[in-house]
């Protein structure tokens, strides 16, 4: 069993990676703005909008977006690719929260609230251009 299980898991390991781009420096400042998205929505659930971990949150996103538009013009594609992993990975976290302890939970509020937050940061970037 373990020997038949562990291709699969190999292949759906592949398939999960984050996308990769020519230009690698830009895609890793994208890669590390979705995640900036994600953790600073995360983290609004749990804290006001006046606590310390937000501003820095929004800080670090904002330092990483504006280093990231200066580097390369394929910013913009490689982050729209980044947020749409993000949200891909955060929708199958919800759909696992649901089916193993339902629409109730606190963590799906989390999720919920993620969802959101990448949603809209992919219409932002696509309406700049990406």
């Amino acid at each position: 069993m373990k020997l038949v299980c562990l291709p699969v898991i190999a292949m759906l390991a592949a398939c999960a990676s984050p996308p990769t781009s020519e230009n690698g420096y830009a895609a890793r400042i994208a890669e590390d703005v979705a995640v900036s998205v994600r953790q600073l929505a995360e983290a609004q659930i749990l804290y006001g909008d006046n606590h310390p971990e937000i501003v820095r949150l929004k800080a670090a996103r904002a330092s990483l977006s504006a280093s990231g538009s200066g580097v390369d013009a394929g910013f913009g594609i490689a982050l729209v690719d980044a947020l749409n992993y993000e949200l891909a990975a955060t929708n199958k976290r919800r759909a696992e929260i649901a089916l193993r302890y339902g629409d109730a939970h606190p963590e799906m509020r989390k999720c919920m609230a993620v969802i959101a937050a990448l949603t809209e940061a992919l219409r932002e970037a696509s309406l700049s251009g990406a």
